[in-house]
């Protein structure tokens, strides 16, 4: 299950980010969401995905080591990802 989320959105927990994201955060954070639903199709995870000034925070469970790193790389290949913060946790 994938859920993306941004900081600032109504009902969501601050996730330490200083501001409300912009239009282009929420539309990188949806966009690396999709790259990773299609990349991991058939894993078992459950991934955050938020962004701000290009960097990518991705929170959450995966399955293995590889599905986590294989998320990291997945993130690092769309465009204007500045940086990823790979907070995913094997369970």
């Amino acid at each position: 299950m994938m859920t993306p989320f941004t900081s600032g959105s109504p009902g969501e927990p601050d996730r330490g980010f200083a501001a409300s994201p912009t239009p282009a955060d929420v539309d990188l954070a949806v966009h690396a969401a999709h790259c990773l639903v299609e990349a991991l199709a058939g894993d078992t995870y459950e991934i955050a995905v938020q962004a701000q000034n290009g960097v990518v925070v991705l929170e959450g469970v995966v399955a293995s080591d590889r599905a986590r790193t294989f998320a990291h790389r997945v993130v690092w290949a769309v465009p204007a990802v500045r940086d990823v913060s790979n907070r995913l946790v094997v369970a």
